[in-house]
Formats: structure tokens, C-alpha cells, sequence
């Protein structure tokens, strides 16, 4: 196992990883696209193709995925799920405490616009996970994914919930991997822990856990990168 760690705005973010193959290792997982004192810092690019071979990142096709933290900490939360390459590149985006406002800019940064984003998969609906402008600013065409126990929730902050898709067991997006999720404490409502099956290669997710439960392990148990 691999552990790296880097401050951010006084706060240490962990990522733990093991080889995804016998024939090679992981290169520098701490690349970085600029400074961390930025009023708008960089995405920090974590995990994707390029770190593991060629024939790794199937998916049941030749797609390729990289996770990218636009932001993370009490003052918003937002990750990306960039797969594709070049002009066909698409997002899956992981929580959207940020301001449209201030994602659209981070994305324009990274090439990417507003009309890549085609799915959102939020954890919880506290307003650093999930900024209240996006009940007005979700792309025409996005889909909204929430946990089945957080629908009461929404219509409460006023989501339209006519563009939500709900879950509470594995499901997947069109083009992209199978996701398994797991209600985990946190609030009343629970936070969503997320696992990402990507054909033989898994990717872990969770934030604001409030204690690691036994079912958490279990879900994430033997993933390539956490």
C-alpha cells in the first residue's frame, strides 16, 4: 500500500492505493496544476488512466477515467469523474458545494464546459456538499442522482425533484461505471459512501463519515484506490 499526503488549506487529504498491476507502479500521484494559497486553486488531479497500463482502464470498452477534487473542505466540496479524452471527454461530478459560478470557471480551466457535465451524484444534501444555487443552475440535459432517503430532504431545500434520479442499491451511467452505494452516519439523513466497479479496477469514495462501520469496510474492501 501506498500512502500519500498533502496539506491543503491546513486540512491533510489521504490517499491510500495499491498496485493495480505486478508489472508496474504508480507513478507521482501528487501532480498538480498550480499553487494551493490560490483564491481558486487548480483541480488536483488523483487517479486515472494514466497511472495504471494501457489494458487496465476497460470498463467493458476502451474508455478512460481520471478523478479530479476541484475543492474540498467546509467552504465546498466538489470531485469529477472526467471520462473520454480530448473533445469527447464527459463529467460525472461527485457533490456540488461549489457555486455554478465558480464550477463553471474551475471546468472552462480545465478545457471542460457546463454541456460536459452529464451526471451528478451527491452524498448529502449539507449546503458544502450541495450549494444551494444548483437548485436553479443544473445543466438542461444532467441528471441528478440522490439516495432514496435523502428525497424528503431535497424537496424541503426546494430541488426540483422532476430532474432527480433516485437510488439505493448499485446502478450505473450510461457510458460509465457500475456505482455501489452505501448510507453511512453522519446526520439524520446519512452521508453516501461511493464504490466505483470499472470492469477489473474499483475506485473508493467517502466523505464526512461520521464513524467507519463494519457494511463501509465491507464496501470497500479490496478497492484499487480509496
Amino acid at each position: 500500500r501506498v500512502p500519500v499526503a498533502w496539506p491543503r488549506r491546513g486540512r491533510f487529504f489521504w490517499l491510500v492505493a495499491r498496485q493495480m498491476t505486478r508489472r508496474r507502479r504508480y507513478p507521482d500521484r501528487m501532480a498538480r496544476t498550480g499553487g494551493t494559497s490560490s483564491a481558486r486553486p487548480a483541480a488536483q488531479h488523483l487517479w486515472g488512466a494514466s497511472d495504471c497500463a494501457p489494458e487496465v482502464m476497460d470498463c467493458g470498452a476502451t474508455a478512460q477515467f481520471d478523478l479530479c477534487v476541484l475543492a474540498s473542505g467546509s467552504a465546498g466540496n466538489c470531485s469529477l469523474l472526467v471520462r473520454g479524452d480530448g473533445p469527447f471527454r464527459r463529467v460525472t461530478m461527485i457533490d456540488c458545494g461549489l457555486s455554478p459560478l465558480r464550477t463553471r470557471r474551475m471546468l472552462a480551466g480545465m478545457g471542460l464546459g457546463f454541456d460536459r457535465v452529464d451526471d451528478i451524484l451527491v452524498t448529502h444534501l449539507d449546503s458544502d456538499h450541495f450549494h444551494p444555487g444548483w437548485t436553479r443552475a443544473l445543466p438542461r440535459h444532467a441528471r441528478l442522482h440522490l439516495h432514496a432517503r435523502h428525497i424528503r430532504r431535497a424537496v424541503k431545500e426546494g430541488i426540483d425533484t422532476s430532474r432527480v434520479e433516485l437510488f439505493d442499491s448499485a446502478f450505473a451511467i450510461p457510458g460509465g461505471p457500475t456505482i455501489h452505494p452505501t448510507l453511512v452516519e453522519h446526520d439524520a439523513w446519512g452521508v453516501v459512501a461511493f464504490r466505483f466497479d470499472f470492469g477489473r479496477e474499483s475506485l473508493g469514495y467517502a466523505t464526512d463519515v461520521g464513524s467507519v462501520t463494519p457494511e463501509l469496510i465491507d464496501a470497500m474492501r479490496g478497492v484499487d484506490v480509496l
